[in-house]
């Protein structure tokens, strides 16, 4: 393999490695379920599910029916982002069949918030709180088919939300402050000489006349 070759493959993991975002880029995610001690492999959610780089937004996620699951367990969901880089906690978002017949159950909503900094996402928290009451009206179909338990796929609602992080280049504030240090510096010197400009006009004039008559005697 040539040296061109091996140049072009390094170019492209180096791009790999240091990609940045952009915002409404989709970041990838994947979902992994958890229930009567079984876990799933983890699966690929697709784009329109998943978060876009530093927008807010809220989708309703597809949760299939997995092999085994019977439904009167509960089901947890984590979810991961840029392949299992961010990962968050195990979530209840199924509490089971018996628990989502009771006219006292709510649904949740997923709460996850990520900061990012320069292109790149930081870290990942996700919770899970009450949904709001606005979100009945926007995923009403979704949210009503949550409690029938022949009806899959459940729809588990997301909301995903961003933050800028913005750090503070230790360098980089050392050089500010040298820098600034040193102008400072300069004024300084530049309102003492400017202040005694005739005493150092005259003691620099006094230092000539002095070597001239030391040159006099040499002579």
């Amino acid at each position: 393999m040539g040296l061109h070759v091996w140049a072009a493959i390094l170019v492209m993991l180096s791009n790999a490695v240091t990609a940045e975002y952009t915002p409404g880029d989709f970041v990838p995610t994947a979902r992994k379920g958890q229930f009567h001690g079984t876990r799933t492999q983890w699966h690929d959610v697709l784009g329109r599910h998943c978060p876009r780089f530093a927008i807010d937004r809220t989708v309703a996620m597809p949760i299939p029916r997995p092999v085994g699951y019977l439904g009167d367990e509960e089901y947890k969901l984590s979810l991961s982002f840029e392949g299992e880089r961010h990962i968050t906690e195990w979530m209840t978002v199924l509490p089971g069949q018996r628990k989502m017949s009771e006219s006292s159950w709510k649904p949740t909503i997923v709460n996850v918030h990520m900061d990012h900094t320069a292109g790149h996402v930081r870290s990942v928290r996700a919770q899970l709180t009450p949904i709001p009451d606005a979100y009945y009206q926007s995923h009403k179909e979704e949210l009503s088919q949550i409690a029938n338990a022949s009806h899959w796929p459940k729809h588990v609602i997301v909301r995903y939300t961003w933050s800028e992080v913005v750090e503070v280049n230790s360098l980089g504030g050392m050089n500010f402050l040298l820098g600034t240090g040193a102008a400072m510096m300069g004024l300084v010197l530049y309102i003492v000489v400017k202040a005694n400009h005739e005493k150092i006009a005259k003691l620099v004039q006094e230092l000539a006349d002095d070597e001239d008559k030391e040159e006099e005697k040499d002579d």
